[in-house]
């Protein structure tokens, strides 16, 4: 996928997180198939920043895919 599509996708997920977890929240593209979250890379380097991830939104088609990742900042 265009990697500028991706980012807008992206951006409308950092505006809607906004909305509903608050300035603090914070979008982020994990490319790939969903999955485990316990051993998906993002997740673990965002945890070791002190977030947690509340939300995920699937985009691509086909062996084009990832997902928006959501996180807030633990306690929050």
């Amino acid at each position: 996928m265009d990697a500028k599509l991706i980012e807008g996708v992206r951006c409308m997920n950092q505006i809607g997180a906004w909305e509903t977890y608050g300035k603090d929240a914070v979008a982020v593209v994990s490319k790939g198939s969903p999955g485990n979250y316990d051993d998906n890379p993002t997740v673990m380097e965002y945890k070791a920043k002190g977030y947690k991830l509340v939300d995920s939104n699937m985009f691509g088609q086909g062996n084009e895919t990832g997902e928006i990742l959501i996180f807030v900042k633990k306690g929050e």
